[in-house]
């Protein structure tokens, strides 16, 4: 679900965030082409947006492709914060147990605008497979093992076209997803089966503050193969614990 919009945002504004946004969460370099395709906005105004923040030291042009691409002078508007995040303060060596156990990449997710936002990654011994989450990165409600946990400990409503087909397992009825909701409050934890990326798992679970509160929620990525031979219950013993560890922290 993208962030709600009102009649007096300033669009110009708006639009240069996502642009910053979307470079800032991507590895590699960006043409004004990929830009403007990626956010569906004119090419001649990303090339504007593009123009303001290399000036403003918030991107770099690289020299011989003419690509952009993140620039040191992001750190400040997201380190200072971050830093001081009780979640990513503790969460950190939290993560990083459960990707060596796992053997795979770890997250820390809150919900934001009703959609789960990543707010820190753990990649297995710095290892950054294709389907590797970015920091900042808004992930979709229906087809993840964050948006679904989300979706059920909230009771967040969910609109029928929403329910977008990712892959061949993606849940698009409301009564299938309704189901799938309840379930996760029963047993505390979320597993999405390759519903987002083929042949991918993800598992999350909820961290609560001191008064029960929901915090976030710390999730795990698996590859499908990985899964099948070890068997979920593994990685939801592993994501759980996890989970419990973090919410006995002073949140």
């Amino acid at each position: 679900m993208p962030p709600r919009k009102t009649a007096a945002a300033n669009h110009t504004l708006v639009n240069g965030l996502r642009l910053l946004e979307r470079i800032a969460a991507g590895s590699g370099d960006f043409s004004v082409s990929e830009l403007a395709a990626a956010l569906s906005l004119p090419k001649s105004h990303v090339h504007r947006l593009l123009r303001t923040l290399l000036e403003a030291g918030y991107v770099e042009q690289s020299a011989d492709t003419r690509k952009y691409r993140s620039d040191y002078r992001l750190l400040a508007l997201a380190g200072p914060f971050a830093e001081r995040l009780p979640l990513r303060v503790h969460g950190g060596p939290v993560l990083r147990g459960l990707s060596e156990a796992a053997q795979g990449s770890s997250y820390l997710a809150v919900l934001h605008q009703e959609a789960p936002l990543v707010i820190m990654s753990d990649p297995y011994r710095g290892l950054r497979p294709a389907h590797t989450l970015g920091v900042g990165e808004r992930l979709v409600r229906h087809a993840t093992a964050f948006g679904k946990l989300f979706l059920a400990l909230k009771r967040l409503p969910v609109e029928a076209g929403e329910l977008t087909r990712l892959t061949p397992c993606t849940i698009t009825t409301l009564r299938e997803l309704r189901t799938e909701l309840a379930a996760i409050r029963r047993q505390g934890y979320s597993v999405n089966r390759c519903e987002h990326t083929r042949e991918l798992y993800s598992f999350a679970a909820p961290v609560v503050d001191a008064t029960g509160v929901l915090a976030g929620a710390v999730g795990l990525a698996i590859p499908a193969p990985v899964v099948i031979r070890r068997g979920e219950a593994h990685f939801i013993r592993l994501v759980v614990r996890a989970a419990e560890d973090l919410s006995r922290q002073p949140l």
